[in-house]
């Protein structure tokens, strides 16, 4: 039997591969795109995804609840009562996915006051239809993927999302620089959602066959359980949700839906770092999961503190190495016409941190089920993003919308989700957690605002001016990770390294 370690090993390695992968591939469709068809459907594009992410609250949390529920069915076997969750999986999601498209459909008349400034686009409506139709597709094929995640299988996941993510990349390719057409674009976005769902559905059932079984339905005690639960998470994802949706929205709606455009080329590395961040969480989960269900508060305390260093290190280097580079590279990549100003820069590279930094915190509440405390909280934290992002939007414009979500996370999250997870789920070391985490922040803020200092003078151009920025990042990297690092945690990293150095 594969131990823990060994599946969350696995599937690491599956999920960073596959994003090293997809990290060339966006650059390289992305790179085209705005050749082909340049910043204008970028922008509307922009919109239209943030859009279709409100509406993905419809899902209530669910895969994580239900994720939760297999857990320890799982670890005792009981095939029956895994069927029976992942059939109610199956049947509530095509009835979301029925009910976004519907709700989706009914926001068309509004579209006009979203989108502003984007001539010669085409039909707005029908652009937005086939965005809908690519979001809805996904929730037909949800419970297979949950499955296979309760299973501790998220490298099968990660290799469906890989061999998809090829063929997409070449189909794109060849629709854009042969045809220059944002419809077949999309219709190949479409097309591949579809199919790389059926054959994933397809490999769980192959793997689980007893799944497809007749059971009994889940009983109404446990339903009302499940959407019990459900709710506190999706007051969760409420505000996560509406939180990074919305800044699109107030720039498009209050500023320029082509300063969407340019922002998207920033925001897709932070999504694409914290992606990856979320993909090693997520091969961890099932085992966090497996953890929570079979031991005591004291080992899950102590897996916990050497995730939230290893995430410290992570983040913070990431932090320091963005700030530095994000510009030279977009400028390097697509010209001076796609830059943001520095301080704008900080804010967001400074979000990506806070964001990155909560994910142990976030990985813990999910898998301990401690999510059912989250009631009042999340609508706080939206209401405080939305004052501050459209009083800081009027105020000092794009960098103000961005400022809305660095208060709402540091009045709200920052502290209140650790304080619950503590008390619920580790009992104890909540102020051993703080000293941690506000030493790493103020070393991260601190070494990455000396990184950018130390970059305003450098003169050098074009690629040798990117890569001596590179080595001052590394170096300034190397020396936060030194200073971050304690003795225990020290230690700790030597032994590891020993047994993985003896395999």
């Amino acid at each position: 039997m594969i131990s823990r370690t060994e599946h969350t090993k696995r599937n690491i390695i599956a999920a960073v591969v596959v994003q090293i992968v997809n990290i060339v591939i966006k650059f390289v469709v992305r790179t085209i795109f705005i050749y082909t068809l340049g910043k204008e459907y970028l922008g509307v594009g922009g919109v239209f995804n943030n859009i279709l992410t409100v509406l993905s609250l419809a899902e209530l949390g669910l895969g994580t609840v239900i994720v939760y529920d297999m857990y320890r069915p799982i670890s005792e076997n009981n095939e029956t009562r895994v069927t029976q969750l992942y059939q109610f999986y199956r049947d509530v999601y095509a009835g979301i996915g029925i009910f976004i498209a519907v709700l989706g459909s009914l926001l068309m008349p509004f579209l006009g006051y979203l989108i502003t400034d984007v001539p010669n686009v085409g039909n707005i409506q029908f652009l937005y239809v086939l965005h809908l139709g690519d979001s809805v597709a996904t929730y037909f094929f949800a419970h297979s993927r949950s499955l296979l995640n309760a299973y501790q299988l998220n490298r099968i996941n990660s290799r469906n999302t890989l061999l998809m993510s090829v063929l997409k990349t070449i189909l794109e390719i060849i629709v854009l620089i042969v045809t220059k057409s944002y419809v077949i674009y999309m219709l190949v976005q479409i097309f591949v959602t579809i199919y790389g769902g059926y054959l994933l559905d397809c490999k769980a059932k192959q793997l689980f066959p007893f799944v497809k079984n007749k059971v009994e339905k889940l009983d109404g005690a446990s339903k009302r359980k499940i959407f019990s639960n459900a709710f506190s998470m999706m007051n969760i994802r409420i505000s996560q949700t509406l939180i990074n949706a919305t800044d699109n929205l107030l720039i498009s709606a209050m500023i320029s839906t082509v300063l969407v455009g340019i922002y998207s080329n920033y925001s897709m590395i932070t999504q694409i770092i914290l992606t990856t961040a979320f993909l090693i969480e997520s091969s961890m989960a099932a085992s966090i999961g497996n953890l929570c269900v079979s031991e005591g508060k004291e080992k899950k305390r102590e897996v916990f503190a050497r995730l939230q260093y290893l995430y410290s290190c992570l983040f913070g280097t990431i932090m320091i190495f963005l700030f530095g580079l994000f510009n030279p590279f977009i400028k390097l990549w697509l010209g001076t016409d796609y830059l943001l100003s520095e301080k704008i820069v900080f804010v967001v590279v400074f979000n990506c941190y806070l964001s990155g930094i909560h994910q142990p915190v976030e990985a813990y509440i999910n898998a301990d089920g401690v999510f059912k405390h989250f009631r009042f909280k999340p609508a706080v934290e939206v209401i405080i993003n939305f004052v501050v992002s459209i009083v800081g939007a009027k105020l000092w414009g794009m960098v103000g919308v961005f400022l809305g979500t660095t208060f709402s996370h540091v009045l709200t999250t920052l502290w209140f989700d650790p304080y619950v997870l503590y008390k619920y789920s580790f009992s104890n070391g909540l102020r051993d957690y703080f000293k941690r985490y506000f030493k790493s922040l103020m070393l991260a803020i601190v070494v990455t605002l000396i990184t950018g200092k130390f970059m305003s003078l450098v003169t050098f151009e074009g690629i040798i001016g990117f890569i001596i920025d590179i080595v001052a990042c590394g170096v300034t990297a190397l020396v936060f990770i030194v200073i971050n690092t304690d003795y225990n945690n020290r230690e700790w990293l030597k032994g590891r390294i020993k047994t993985v150095w003896k395999g």
